[in-house]
């Protein structure tokens, strides 16, 4: 009896020891195949396949997700955190930034670095260019700015990017607004020389009177003369002369007792050039205004351009 207990034990602990055999060498395997994905992954990725890239990178992902038992352990695993990043930066290249977006996300809560806060508030803002949206009311660049939990470099980052989207849409009021407060908030952001630049281009935008359209329409009753208040000297020749020209041939027609030629052949051309005239004169000053601004703002922008890019 004792012979069958002894050798029953045997067999249970031979059992044993070969499963945990078995599964370190599995598990071992496994591993070095999860690696070898990867590589295979980063490969692709330089050498330019996207699409086979990206598939091998959720592949990694997939059999970590599957290998571990909790999220904590993918979390902090530094491949995945790279996976992550290379696919952010290969949906971003092909132009799909909402799901680059996403991805960046991902990576941000792997590592929480400044790297990828940096990355989530570039890639919001270019989000907002590509739809034409502002930045003014996303709460996560407000949050980036305003909570000093976020490193210094993050909120000043975030800082700039809200300050070029004003400088963008032409919005220089926001931009003295956003100015102001990056003065007083982070006093190290901009150089003495940045700031008397800035303050120049902001002191340049208060001085200037934009060109009003609907007094260039009224002026362009002469013709040519709203264009010349536009600073659009060519345009104001050619308004006069060609407007002149047909208003001089209509009178001598109409003097000479010929309504009907007149009717027939010149009235249409007078209406439609003199209508040209008065819309011109119009379009004169708002390409007039936004020439100057942009020459009022362009070394402001300069400055945040190059500020953004050493951040």
């Amino acid at each position: 009896m004792n012979y069958y207990i002894k050798s029953f034990f045997c067999i249970v602990l031979f059992s044993f020891f070969t499963i945990f055999c078995v599964q370190a060498e599995t598990t071992g395997t496994t591993l070095v195949d999860y690696n070898q994905v990867f590589d295979l992954a980063e490969s692709l990725d330089k050498s330019g396949a996207d699409k086979e890239a990206a598939l091998e990178y959720k592949r990694y992902i997939f059999l970590q997700e599957n290998e571990t038992t909790g999220t904590t352990l993918l979390v902090h695993n530094p491949l995945v955190a790279q996976s992550y990043k290379a696919l952010s930066e290969i949906y971003e290249r092909n132009n799909n930034i909402e799901l680059s977006l996403n991805y960046c996300r991902l990576y941000k809560n792997c590592t929480n670095g400044v790297d990828a806060m940096k990355r989530e508030i570039f890639l919001i803002a270019k989000r907002s260019q590509q739809l034409n949206l502002r930045l003014t009311g996303d709460y996560r660049i407000f949050s980036y700015i305003e909570l000093e939990g976020y490193p210094e470099s993050v909120r000043e980052y975030a800082m700039l990017t809200l300050m070029y989207d004003c400088l963008l849409a032409n919005d220089f009021d926001n931009f003295i607004i956003k100015y102001e407060q990056s003065e007083s908030m982070f006093v190290n952001l901009f150089t003495d020389e940045e700031k008397t630049v800035i303050q120049s281009s902001i002191e340049e935008y208060k001085k200037f009177k934009p060109k009003k359209p609907v007094f260039a329409c009224i002026l362009s009753i002469i013709p040519g003369l709203g264009q010349l208040y536009a600073h659009d000297y060519a345009d104001a020749a050619n308004a006069f002369l060609l407007n002149g020209s047909l208003i001089t041939a209509s009178v001598f027609t109409l003097v000479a007792g010929q309504p009907f030629v007149f009717a027939l052949f010149e009235f249409d051309l007078i209406y439609r050039f003199y209508r040209g005239n008065l819309y011109y004169a119009q379009k004169d000053t708002h390409t007039y205004n936004d020439k100057k601004l942009l020459e009022i703002d362009e070394p402001a922008k300069k400055i945040i351009e190059n500020n953004i890019g050493q951040n």
